[in-house]
């Protein structure tokens, strides 16, 4: 497999805004990347069409976001550095990241078309409490590794935010 972009890392990016230069990046995860428990939450929701993005004001894309911003006082205003692709209760296990992924960033009127790096945050609960976690946790790793290399096809650099987790239902993996 030949990805179809130049791999890049997040400080490269950073290196970008400091000089001015618009690099989005984007987080598509579940409800921790939604900000689903944070104050003044507005769900983003898939739709038949798509999706409809609701960017929440306290979930940690835009805290980055604002913190960056501050850090770099000369980056242009009105220019996106981070854009929230969470979704309130879905998962890897339901197939929502791969069969989404076009409308939210590859489709022409796809909301976040212009972002150079998706970081996945998926996985929070896809394996906990479930009846067979060897199997879940199989699943989830196959769906992840198909999204990191759908991803990759289609010129959008991937990165991993949330690890699998370790310790499902009493179970020591």
């Amino acid at each position: 497999f030949k990805p179809n972009i130049k791999l890049t890392s997040l400080s490269k990016a950073f290196s970008l805004w400091a000089a001015r230069q618009e690099y989005p990046i984007a987080f598509f995860g579940d409800s921790t990347t939604d900000g689903a428990t944070t104050t003044g939450h507005i769900p983003s929701v898939p739709t038949p069409a798509g999706v409809q993005i609701n960017e929440s004001p306290n979930a940690y894309s835009k805290l980055l976001e604002d913190t960056i911003k501050r850090a770099i006082p000369s980056y242009p205003a009105g220019k996106r550095v981070i854009y929230n692709a969470g979704f309130d209760s879905q998962s890897m296990s339901n197939d929502f990241a791969i069969d989404k992924f076009d409308s939210i960033f590859i489709d022409a009127t796809a909301p976040f078309l212009n972002a150079k790096m998706i970081g996945f945050a998926w996985g929070v609960t896809d394996v906990i409490n479930n009846n067979n976690p060897l199997s879940a946790l199989y699943t989830y790793s196959r769906n992840l590794e198909a999204l990191v290399l759908y991803s990759l096809a289609n010129g959008r650099q991937p990165f991993l935010v949330s690890p699998v987790p370790m310790w499902v239902t009493g179970v020591n993996l």
